[in-house]
């Protein structure tokens, strides 16, 4: 059936009504949709012609029926003047539509017709309508700004609450590790009330610092000391009388005995002659070592060395990234079958020491052996993963984790305290029996302060692990290079890490004068550097090559580093160099002082942890305040997981992203973000170099990735070097 003009017309502004009454604002409305068109026919018109997007609704519903009149085609005409006029002619009249025969005769003068009453009362209807909408739509804003600025200050609250208890835990890792001293301390004392040995051992240690340093400086460590022994039995060494304390020499001259003879009595209560049993099977020669974790992967370094009855790690560290449930050193279930006498710690990094209170807890009575330096950083360093441990639980079970009822923290602050009184400070070049005929020789490996690398002797074999390390070549400010001592050159198996074995990369003197230039360019152009550090060894690293670069720029150490930093000058003092990270515009942080001196620096440098930036950090929250500041720079300056803040950061900046994701909170980056490898490992040149001074029987690469190091291991094959895989090594004595 064909439809007339007047019907296509009723349909259009039936449709533009179901439109209007089907809007958010009016959906819920009770309205007699027949009486709201009778009401509202002009204005539904008008609504036609102010809306290209009705319009271009209608016309695909009603294109091929509104040809019935050229008022119709008019009105869905996609030009809105056009449109306009053609609604204004159907709203005025209502025999616009009809054949010109048909058309009704004007309404006399002076007389309101009953269609404009309707129209009149429709625009009073469409007009509150509109009021009642205005209203609704501005409370429905007020109210979503309030629940906006509800939830920004919720996510502002938890940032706060998330940064202040890092501050807090840090604050607890610092108290604890000293209390944890101070009880080892206690420990130590009584030890040597009850223990002539050690007593014998501490008096003969003071009387040959007593003494200080043998003139030749460039002697090493054995050679000095071997000197200072000799000076101290010669009796008219000018420093004998120098220096030793008043006492004894008045309790010498007392008892009628000179120095030599003393010393000679102290050092055999101190070292009683003992004859070590001889290894006397073949098998019992037999030395085998194996790799139960970083050997290929970086991480959860471990290696037990057997020889005979003897079962010794070297290491014992924790696997970053891991569940709290499988963070131990991924095979370590190999070494606990049976006794273990000692475990050698290399350095104090989580990645190499992180574990160790776990096995203490299994061992009570095992043997520690460290450096000095590296039983003063023990405790700030194991607390502090107490702490991580804590809030890695605490944090899963607030997302609702499940998994999280299951962890279980692989040691508390009880098990710190007992791996602490288990440490027994090894000076590097001083052979160490271990047991049964097996012993060990620390030697200096660079990298950060106290790491060393082991030589394991078990009669004629020998074995020479470094641990982490360094290249003199470096030239780190903090540290020195490895220094290989002679019990490892011509070794039977070399254990080398092989962290950076790959070819190419920038020398490291050249990324630290690139990172210099930037630092220099960013502070003389009135802004700040922000660089994210490891609290141990690359935050110190970093500020004393800027102090020694820039004296007296302004730099602030925040976080854990401040406690780290104290501990590296603490271990330092009374050497040739000691090393001073603080004064000179270096600073510390204090947590409650942070927003300060963010409003009062207007230039300089901010040192912060955690290095890889992790939410509720100081690091992450100066990035807060650093990265919206176009004059400023955050500089990444080591490794970043991939999944962490820092790795998306330099990520992001590569793609030139505006918006940085921090925590849950958007933040503008307009600071320079780069990247700058300041690695204290060695890298493939410094490894080979290494490898050659030591020139060992065979070389087992670890602590690096499988594809590097079968490359590397390639490259040492064709100068010669016998490289054997990773994994299970055996030596037969010659």
């Amino acid at each position: 059936m064909t439809s007339t003009p007047g019907q296509v017309l009723t349909d259009i502004i039936a449709a533009v009504a179901d439109i209007v009454l089907n809007t958010e604002a009016n959906r819920d409305r009770r309205v007699d949709r027949k009486a709201f068109v009778q009401e509202n026919r002009r204005n539904l018109l008008r609504l036609v012609a102010g809306s290209h997007d009705v319009r271009v609704s209608l016309a695909t519903r009603f294109g091929a029926v509104a040809t019935a009149h050229r008022l119709l085609e008019e009105l869905l005409d996609a030009d809105a003047a056009t449109s306009d006029r053609a609604a204004g002619i159907l709203g005025e009249d209502r025999s616009a539509l009809l054949p010109r025969h048909q058309a009704t005769s004007p309404t006399p003068s002076g007389e309101a017709s009953s269609a404009d009453r309707g129209d009149a009362a429709t625009e009073k209807t469409i007009v509150r309508l509109r009021r009642d909408n205005a209203l609704m739509r501005a409370k429905r804003d007020e109210a979503n700004g309030r629940l906006d600025n509800a939830r920004k200050e919720i996510a502002d609250w938890r940032r706060r609450h998330t940064s202040l208890a890092q501050d807090l835990d840090e604050a607890t890792t610092e108290s604890e590790g000293l209390r944890t001293e101070l009880v080892a301390e206690r420990e130590r004392w009584q030890t040597l009330h009850n223990d002539p040995s050690r007593a014998a051992e501490t008096l003969v240690g003071a009387l040959r610092s007593a003494v200080g340093p043998a003139p030749e400086t460039d002697l090493r460590e054995q050679d000095r000391m071997a000197t200072v022994t000799e000076e101290l039995v010669t009796a008219d060494h000018p420093k004998v009388t120098e220096n030793l304390p008043e006492p004894v020499l008045l309790a010498l001259k007392a008892a009628g005995i000179g120095i030599s003879e003393f010393l000679g009595i102290v050092e055999a209560i101190a070292s009683p002659p003992v004859t070590a049993p001889l290894l006397l099977d073949t098998h019992e020669r037999e030395v085998t070592v194996t790799p139960l974790g970083g050997g290929t992967e970086i991480g959860g370094s471990c290696i037990l060395v057997e020889a005979g009855q003897a079962r010794l790690l070297v290491d014992c560290g924790s696997r970053p990234g891991q569940p709290l449930s499988r963070c131990a050193p991924p095979h370590l279930e190999a070494a606990l079958h049976e006794h273990l006498d000692a475990v050698v710690i290399t350095h104090a990094h989580n990645d190499h020491a992180g574990y160790v209170p776990a096995l203490v807890a299994q061992y009570p009575h095992l043997r520690i052996l460290c450096t000095a330096e590296t039983a003063a950083l023990l405790p700030t360093m194991w607390n502090d993963s107490v702490k991580v441990f804590e809030r890695t639980i605490t944090d899963a079970l607030r997302r609702g984790d499940a998994d999280a009822l299951n962890e279980v923290a692989p040691y508390r602050s009880a098990q710190v305290k007992a791996a602490v009184q288990r440490l027994e400070v090894t000076p590097v070049g001083r052979v160490v029996e271990i047991t049964d005929g097996v012993s060990a020789e620390l030697f200096p490996a660079g990298h950060i302060l106290g790491a060393a690398g082991v030589v394991v002797t078990a009669g004629p074999s020998r074995v020479t692990i470094t641990g982490d390390v360094s290249h003199p070549s470096q030239d780190q400010a903090s540290v020195g290079g490895i220094s290989i001592p002679a019990s490892a050159r011509g070794c039977d198996l070399l254990l080398i890490e092989s962290t950076y074995c790959r070819p190419g990369g920038r020398p490291r003197t050249l990324e630290v004068e690139r990172f210099l230039a930037t630092v220099y360019d960013t502070v003389n152009g009135d802004g700040r550097v922000l660089v994210p550090a490891f609290a141990l060894g690359r935050a110190q690293e970093v500020v004393l090559t800027l102090r020694t670069a820039f004296p007296g720029m302004p730099i602030l150490v925040d976080g854990l580093a401040r406690s780290v930093s104290r501990i590296y000058e603490q271990q330092t003092v009374g050497r040739d160099n000691p090393l001073t990270i603080f004064g000179d515009g270096v600073q510390e942080v204090a947590p409650r002082e942070r927003r300060e001196l963010n409003a009062s620096m207007r230039r300089g440098v901010i040192v912060a942890t955690s290095g890889m930036m992790a939410p509720g950090s100081p690091a992450a929250t100066w990035a807060e305040w650093i990265l919206p500041d176009p004059r400023s720079a955050l500089l990444i300056s080591g490794y970043q997981d991939a999944e962490s803040a820092g790795a998306e950061l330099i990520r992001l900046a590569e793609q030139n992203s505006a918006t940085f994701d921090l925590g849950g909170q958007r933040i503008d980056v307009r600071a320079n973000v780069a990247k700058f490898a300041l690695s204290a490992h060695a890298d493939r040149k410094g490894l080979g170099q290494i490898v050659t001074e030591v020139g060992p029987r065979q070389t087992m690469l670890v602590h690096g990735l499988r594809s590097s190091q079968r490359e590397f291991a390639d490259h040492l094959r064709l100068r010669s070097f016998q490289v054997v895989p990773t994994g299970r090594a055996q030596i037969r004595s010659r």
